[in-house]
């Protein structure tokens, strides 16, 4: 089974606000921007003040503290991202071939077979399937590639049985 995929700039934008919940790293960083907002701000306020009320504003505090610098070091790694991809970096033609050996990708640089065994998980969100072979490494699959829905679920479903979820 084979299909000719074209990666876009777009695909990088919602393929990366697809995969930041699913990535481990990403919890551990809002996380500790979330602790260190709290420390900081619960030294901030008077010894007047309750105690109860201070720890509810620094809990908000910290909560609108890390979720804003989270959201602005995606957008910044983002930006970079998305503004520096090219050929080399995935955008572009992609020929794929599912084989018994492995996915054999094929595009005006490169050619590669990546054997089964390389892969760690498969996603479906839908419009895109998503094969990932490390933390850096993921193949993209936009449904609007495929001649039909039919063929988009066929091919997800051959990926599937191959790297067995």
């Amino acid at each position: 089974m084979t299909v000719d995929i074209n990666v876009t700039r777009s695909d990088l934008i919602r393929i990366n606000l697809f995969l930041w919940p699913h990535v481990k790293f990403n919890w551990f960083y809002l996380a500790f921007l979330f602790l260190v907002g709290f420390a900081v701000s619960m030294t901030a306020w008077d010894a007047e003040i309750p105690l109860s009320m201070s720890v509810g504003f620094s809990l908000a505090v910290a909560f609108v503290l890390a979720v804003t610098v989270s959201a602005l070091t995606f957008l910044l790694f983002l930006i970079i991202g998305v503004a520096g991809a090219s050929e080399r970096s995935g955008l572009g033609r992609h020929a794929y071939e599912i084989s018994d050996e492995g996915l054999i990708e094929t595009t005006r640089i490169n050619q590669e077979l990546s054997k089964w065994e390389a892969f760690q998980k498969i996603w479906h969100s839908g419009r895109y399937i998503l094969l990932k072979k490390h933390w850096a490494a993921i193949h993209i699959f936009p449904s609007r590639c495929f001649d039909s829905p039919e063929h988009f679920q066929e091919f997800y479903a051959a990926l599937k049985a191959k790297i067995g979820g």
